[in-house]
């Protein structure tokens, strides 16, 4: 179990408050938005030189504690190991588009990834806007942003955001039509919202106008270009409501559909609520099937510590047990979905044809789709599996030595055949890591390291 760094909550809020001049968190996010659309450059290095670090999103954090509105507008911030994993499976990207992006969790994590990438957010909160504009442009990025309905494509405001020399230099400007397509959409939507769609021909199917999950998923695709993926992270039930049939039938039909992942519960801070994660392409990496994963016994348990948290007591130290994504999950998860080749491995992860989809009557959840384990020959199939996916050739990982370069010389091994054998053993890993939450063997040796 893993425990995450102490958060001091209200010292850290207080601290914030002092630096706004303001004495009421209800006045935060006005503070926090003139500081940005004045170019406040004094305050805006008071507020860097405060935030211990730009990786983790503090303000986020504050945002959700003290202003974020959960009953009305859904507002529940992505866990960072959930936004890593979307930004894992985006990859590398020029461009970005985040859907109701609230503070911008998930296009500052694929920004990480893709330093110079430019990135369009939209968010209908005035609330969220003034902390998401704060936000990158703290990180000096190039960025807009439209106060915007993400589903009406209503626009109330719009600003650009450039990057100069320490911050980005923000200005406001008309909103306009704009055509523009992007590298990647992703998007943590309000869940289970009702919403009025007009049918005006917009969207391939008719939507529901009691929940717009599917909503947000056809005007984001609007967003995608030819080549890229657009992510969502979205409640279970998106996979197997009677009210999504038809959206599910029109992006399995049309080869949209490229993975379904289902996350572990306790992800989220505040929600319990299941979610999965849907990635679809208009040029799959792998066309005619749909990969199925069932990650939701697979993770790892970390303990989240906040001093202060509490009305009360402000010395308190409030522990939650949350679920996560290690970056080796991330890594094993993001290498199944570009895998070209076709792979089984039982009880976690497989690729479906999409006539196979299409004869459950296109319910998506894995559990469906997915190859009964057997314990008497787990070993041999993963085995294979491991070469199907790295494409070695040969049983890698019986090797019993870590080979050095000047050993891989004498063997005829290079080093391009030593980066398979560590992908090779990094796979192996992963796998290992599933069998343990089954109760399965481990595959021999894959654990080994290997170098040049």
């Amino acid at each position: 179990m893993r425990e995450e760094n102490q958060f001091e909550m209200k010292s850290f809020a207080a601290g914030l408050l002092k630096i706004l001049d303001i004495s009421d968190f209800n006045d935060m996010s006005e503070a926090l938005f003139n500081i940005s659309i004045s170019n406040n450059s004094e305050k805006l290095q008071s507020l860097r030189n405060y935030l211990p670090d730009l990786k983790r999103d503090y303000l986020l954090e504050v945002f959700q504690y003290y202003l974020a509105d959960r009953e009305g507008k859904k507002q529940d911030y992505t866990p960072e190991s959930l936004s890593k994993l979307v930004a894992s499976i985006a990859g590398s990207v020029k461009t970005v588009a985040d859907i109701a992006a609230g503070s911008g969790a998930l296009s500052q994590s694929v920004a990480l990834n893709n330093e110079n990438a430019t990135i369009y957010a939209e968010e209908i909160d005035h609330v969220a806007v003034a902390f998401l504009m704060i936000n990158y442009q703290l990180r000096n990025k190039d960025a807009v942003i439209a106060e915007k309905d993400a589903l009406s494509k209503s626009t109330k405001k719009l600003f650009v955001l450039k990057s100069m020399q320490s911050f980005s230099h923000v200005s406001e400007e008309l909103p306009i039509l704009d055509d523009s397509k992007y590298d990647a959409v992703v998007s943590n939507p309000p869940y289970n919202i009702p919403y009025e769609v007009f049918d005006n021909g917009r969207y391939p199917v008719k939507l529901s106008s009691s929940n717009a999950n599917f909503t947000f998923i056809f005007s984001g695709l609007e967003l995608l270009n030819d080549s890229g993926r657009a992510i969502y992270i979205l409640p279970n039930e998106v996979l197997t409501s009677s009210h999504g049939r038809s959206a599910r039938q029109y992006l399995v039909d049309n080869d949209l559909l490229e993975a379904v992942i289902m996350m572990p519960a306790k992800m989220f801070f505040v929600t319990q609520i299941p979610v999965s994660i849907l990635v679809l392409s208009n040029s799959k990496m792998f066309p005619g099937y749909v990969k199925f994963v069932d990650q939701r016994e697979v993770f790892e348990k970390v303990v989240r510590k906040q001093t202060g948290e509490g009305r009360v007591n402000s010395q308190r130290v409030y522990e939650k047990e949350m679920a996560a994504v290690s970056d080796e999950m991330i890594d094993g998860i993001t290498s199944l979905l570009n895998s070209t080749e076709e792979f089984d491995l039982p009880g976690y992860a497989k690729t479906v044809m999409n006539d196979d989809v299409r004869l459950t009557d296109y319910m998506l959840t894995a559990t469906r789709f997915l190859t009964e384990i057997k314990i008497e020959d787990a070993n041999r199939k993963l085995e294979l599996i491991i070469d199907d996916l790295i494409r070695v050739g040969k049983e890698k990982t019986r090797i019993k030595f870590t080979i050095n370069k000047t050993s891989a010389k004498e063997l005829g091994i290079d080093d391009n055949l030593v980066d398979l054998l560590n992908q090779s053993a990094k796979t192996s890993d992963l796998i290992n890591q599933n069998n343990k939450s089954f109760g399965l063997p481990e595959i021999p040796n894959a654990d080994k390291k290997w170098s040049r």
